[in-house]
């Protein structure tokens, strides 16, 4: 994570930056490491030219407040918290809702990282925010992720359609998102819905990844669901493209293991076959 905030056009740079001092305290119990990374998630909050940018800080500067008291600096706690009381005062909670919007949305992206049951909290936080704020494309992205993540795969036909649905309208609202644009195409190879013009969209976005890679591991998902030989072949253009990406080489790796068991399997059964003759 600390390697996708050190990138240089990353839009996301305060917000998991903030989450790093979150994790960092409650692994380490070190409220000096969390410091750190909430003092980087300030910087880079203040320098994004983004949307949203003002109440975005709401979530930052309590956290701050938070730390600075764990140390005992309780000076700079008040005057954080001073900060925050300024914020809430200049960025009111929209009528019917009980905190800003930003808050609820910074609530989901925290949450969307964990397992299932925080995931599923992560959904209705993203409703929460996008009742305050229902033209916020980072929350439409982030409920339809969230609900990809925790329904699609139990989900019945009607439930499926409609988390399609989801990522579909939010791919419009934010259609530079490469991760978005591979979950759509990977909820369409789930359904069956593999079709000329997916495959070529597929192939497209391999071209559009950078280095990091995001959703890469969703479009090779898709080419899973084509064959293991596409996605093997994918993932080795990516690692050769990229050979100092972690994740295309365990992606890789992964299928080169599969393509071995299927293998042994295979010979297995013509072993069997004749022995049985």
């Amino acid at each position: 994570m600390a390697d996708i905030c050190s990138q240089h056009d990353c839009a996301w740079e305060g917000h998991l930056y903030n989450l790093l001092g979150y994790i960092t305290y409650h692994i380490s119990k070190s409220p000096e490491e969390a410091l750190t990374y909430l003092q980087k998630a300030e910087v880079a909050l203040k320098g994004h030219n983004m949307e949203g940018r003002g109440p975005c800080l709401l979530v930052n500067q309590a956290n701050l407040a938070w730390v600075h008291y764990l140390l005992g600096e309780q000076a700079k706690s008040k005057a954080y918290l001073k900060e925050v009381a300024r914020l809430q005062e200049d960025f009111p909670a929209p009528p019917g809702c009980d905190l800003h919007p930003e808050v609820y949305g910074e609530k989901g992206w925290t949450q969307v990282k964990f397992e299932r049951d925080f995931k599923q909290k992560a959904i209705d936080n993203f409703e929460l925010a996008l009742r305050g704020d229902p033209d916020r494309k980072g929350w439409h992205t982030g409920l339809a992720l969230a609900k990809y993540r925790v329904n699609f795969d139990a989900g019945d036909e009607e439930l499926r359609e409609e988390i399609i649905q989801q990522i579909k309208h939010a791919k419009t609202m934010d259609p530079d998102n490469l991760r978005l644009a591979a979950v759509y195409l990977a909820a369409l190879a789930q359904v069956g819905r593999n079709t000329e013009d997916t495959v070529r969209e597929a192939h497209d976005l391999v071209q559009r990844l950078r280095p990091w890679l995001h959703g890469l591991a969703e479009v090779l998902y898709f080419f899973r669901f084509l064959s293991l030989d596409s996605a093997v072949e994918v993932a080795e253009e990516m690692v050769k493209k990229y050979p100092s990406e972690r994740e295309a080489k365990k992606k890789l790796a992964v299928f080169y293991k599969m393509k071995m068991f299927k293998s042994l399997h295979m010979q297995g059964k013509a072993d069997f076959r004749e022995l049985m003759r």
